[in-house]
């Protein structure tokens, strides 16, 4: 069990389980996770909109294509499914990867009773992240067109322009119960506490602006925040996108290592 930074340690959440498979394991899940990458690589099973686990792609690509989808609508006057047919016995070796998986945990010498796990990949495994991109990739496979998808691991950002905001929030809307709908079906759960809408103009943040552009916006009844400065995939954001807050914790960052490496340079 591995504690998650800046949680509260008496908290079962705030731990994260890592399995620790045998050598022999680790060699094998990456001889399946090589033939099962080159799988998808061929068929091109994952679209262009997933990035997390995946090689030559970054959270830069993602963030280039919200802003510039931002930026086009800002030039515009606007407001801001695959079959997998793998081998048999592939297949079959996966399943069994998967099936009847058990834990405890033990602190101190005591020791719990054994638990089953249910649902999940086993974290700490080579062929975990691929599994999951196969599974989740399914959300945004649902989505329509007009809707931006942005999806980096377990982390869905998504967004439209259009000239109105009952139209954007119409749209919006439309996308999250999908979102929605899918979650509840694979048993997965949405983090309320992280979830926030933004709207993007060429006005930028003004004094009420919350009160001015904020849309109507629930999943299953419970309302979406409006937050003018989201954080998207480690950048800061802004209605104007004009980024000088972002560039502002840059710039602290950067002014803190270079007075550090002033003291360590005194020291010679």
């Amino acid at each position: 069990m591995l504690p998650k930074k800046g949680k509260p340690p008496d908290q079962a959440d705030s731990y994260r389980p890592i399995s620790l498979p045998s050598c022999l394991s680790k060699w094998l899940e990456k001889i399946i996770n090589n033939k099962v990458t080159n799988f998808i690589t061929i068929n091109n099973l994952l679209p262009t909109c997933q990035s997390g686990f995946r090689k030559k792609m970054s959270t830069h690509d993602h963030f280039l294509r919200f802003y510039q989808s931002i930026v086009n609508g800002f030039n515009n006057r606007q407001i801001t499914e695959a079959s997998i047919k793998l081998n048999k016995y592939l297949y079959n070796w996966i399943v069994d990867f998967l099936r009847d998986r058990k834990f405890y945990i033990s602190h101190n010498k005591l020791k719990s009773k054994t638990f089953n796990i249910t649902t999940g990949v086993p974290l700490g495994s080579c062929l975990s992240p691929t599994l999951f991109s196969l599974f989740y990739s399914g959300v945004v496979l649902k989505l329509p067109n007009h809707i931006l998808k942005a999806l980096f691991a377990d982390d869905l950002t998504i967004s439209t322009v259009d000239k109105t905001p009952k139209k954007i929030q119409k749209k919006l809307q439309q996308a999250i119960e999908i979102i929605n709908d899918f979650c509840k079906a694979w048993r997965l759960k949405i983090n309320m506490s992280k979830t926030v809408h933004c709207v993007f103009t060429t006005a930028g943040c003004r004094i009420n602006y919350k009160g001015t552009y904020k849309l109507d916006l629930s999943i299953d009844n419970i309302m979406i925040p409006i937050e003018p400065f989201p954080k998207f995939l480690g950048h800061e954001l802004d209605p104007k996108l004009n980024f000088k807050n972002h560039l502002s914790m840059i710039e602290e960052k950067v002014l803190s290592k270079i007075n550090m490496i002033r003291k360590l340079k005194g020291m010679n």
